[in-house]
């Protein structure tokens, strides 16, 4: 019976394992990327630049929110197997 939830907080661990290193790393390369572009163009680039910086935050958060939602259910799991 404690079969499924088993089964899902280990895929969730799995997930969040996930999250907390290729996706934490691909955001800020990508952000990097999109700095250096933007900065090419100047002083008419910090626009951009300051797009990015709001959208690596945002996306870092998310992220956070993610993993404490992923951890919150993973301790209801175990709370329930018991």
């Amino acid at each position: 019976m404690n079969e499924p939830h088993t089964n899902r907080a280990t895929l969730l661990d799995a997930q969040l394992r996930f999250a907390e290193i290729a996706l934490d790393a691909y955001i800020d390369a990508y952000a990097q990327g999109a700095k250096m572009y933007w900065a090419m163009w100047g002083p008419m680039g910090q626009m951009g630049i300051d797009a990015v910086e709001v959208m690596q935050n945002t996306q870092h958060h998310y992220l956070e929110h993610l993993r404490d939602t992923a951890e919150e259910r993973i301790e209801a799991w175990s709370r329930a197997r018991s």
